[in-house]
């Protein structure tokens, strides 16, 4: 090869490593650019899907356990009967007690004793256990958080044989009305809450109507539709509490991510997506709620 040969295979090989033209880089970095957004977008994407499972799951734990724990405690009432309990000492010994004393939209107060401890065990007849108040009800969650908690409390009776005495610090109560309701079902709270679902809120139906967290049913005379029990100022009147015999308990559990809002609404309704749970059970008394009466 002559020495010409070799200065022109240098020189092609010179021009085939001169790098990328102005055209060429801009085509790279528009292609490059393109693949990147779709990689932060798909990004973004599992994110978002990431945490409206979470919301999901939660919701659905949330609501699951919530309605297991209120409605085993709805449907653990009992009855107490004539000389069995007295209140602030006063014992009645002419009228059995209902199970229900307290019905409200948000809240409900019955008579049950679910841990059994203690007892009467030294009275005649005696069922060996210490009966409680016990109160169901949804209160504001603290600090400003979302939604409502659906809390438990108990009052325990002053004595542990018969009579079971209740007292109320300003002894103006005689019968259990005053411990659950006179002045409204708030006032007379234990301070030993337990917290059964959290992050709640009303049910609400397909046009739009919020739903109360509790509604009463008279089986005997529920009529065709299956309407609910009428209150009067926020509570079901104290002659019909007897009459209770089912209760229907519903709430719609919030995504704890604060994303509720579903895209397209429901025209007249207020529509959730589907990373909230609604959870709606009805409690059948396995008490006849004529007998405690």
């Amino acid at each position: 090869m002559s020495g010409t040969d070799v200065a022109a295979a240098i020189s092609r090989r010179l021009r085939d490593e001169r790098g990328m033209t102005l055209v060429e880089l801009l085509a790279a970095m528009v292609i490059g650019g393109i693949v990147i957004s779709a990689a932060i977008m798909l990004v973004v994407m599992s994110m978002r899907a990431s945490v409206r499972v979470s919301d999901r799951v939660n919701a659905a734990a949330v609501g699951r356990s919530g309605m297991e724990l209120i409605t085993q405690r709805v449907r653990s009432q009992t009855c107490l009967f004539p000389g069995e309990y007295s209140i602030n000492g006063t014992v009645d010994n002419a009228n059995g007690q209902n199970s229900i004393l307290f019905a409200g939209p948000t809240g409900i107060a019955f008579l049950a004793d679910i841990g059994n401890t203690g007892g009467a065990t030294n009275v005649a007849g005696s069922v060996g256990y210490v009966p409680r108040i016990h109160y169901v009800l949804a209160t504001p969650r603290s600090n400003g958080a979302r939604g409502s908690r659906i809390v438990a409390g108990t009052k325990a009776a002053t004595t542990s044989t018969k009579p079971f005495n209740w007292t109320l610090a300003d002894g103006s109560a005689t019968t259990f009305d005053g411990l659950a309701s006179t002045s409204g079902i708030a006032a007379n709270l234990p301070t030993n809450l337990t917290s059964l679902a959290d992050g709640v809120t009303q049910a609400v139906s397909t046009t739009g109507v919020a739903q109360p967290f509790f509604q009463y049913y008279d089986d005997d005379n529920i009529g065709a539709t299956g309407t609910a029990m009428a209150l009067s100022s926020g509570a079901l009147p104290l002659a019909s509490l007897a009459n209770i015999a089912r209760v229907s308990v519903a709430f719609t559990v919030l995504g704890e991510s604060g994303i509720d809002k579903a895209a397209g609404s429901v025209t007249g309704a207020t529509a959730l997506d589907n990373r909230t749970a609604t959870y709606q059970s009805d409690v059948s008394f396995r008490t006849d709620p004529d007998a405690c009466g």
